[in-house]
């Protein structure tokens, strides 16, 4: 048997399944709970080429193999063009996994200031 005339065996088996429904519906609500989430960004300092703004701690509920677990994103930070002539979109710089402090970011920032600064 094919693999996808498998799988709609089971899902037809199964669908009506109230467990089965109250499973989905946990999950469907985990999901747009997290898309709902917004990560709250605060502007620090501006170079002659970016504008840094600092993003806030937050959580996220993440999908695993062990279900669902609660996961703390740091302190994070992004950059932004305020060059009108050579737009950009920014730049992430730890994607949420450098586990630095709030005085720690704020430290690379001014590090990458003084680079944009000497450049220009």
């Amino acid at each position: 048997m094919k693999k996808v005339e498998k799988a709609v065996n089971i899902y037809n088996k199964y669908f009506d399944n109230d467990i089965i429904k109250e499973y989905e519906q946990a999950k469907s609500f985990i999901f747009n709970y997290n898309q709902g989430k917004k990560r709250i960004d605060v502007f620090y300092k501006s170079s002659k080429l970016f504008d840094y703004f600092i993003f806030q701690p937050y959580f996220k509920y993440e999908f695993t193999d062990e279900g669902v677990i609660k996961k703390k994103y740091s302190y994070d930070f992004h950059s932004v063009s305020n060059n009108k002539n050579k737009p950009s979109s920014g730049s992430l710089y730890c994607l949420g996994l450098c586990n630095l402090t709030e005085k720690e970011i704020k430290r690379r920032i001014d590090k990458e200031i003084l680079i944009d600064n000497k450049g220009e």
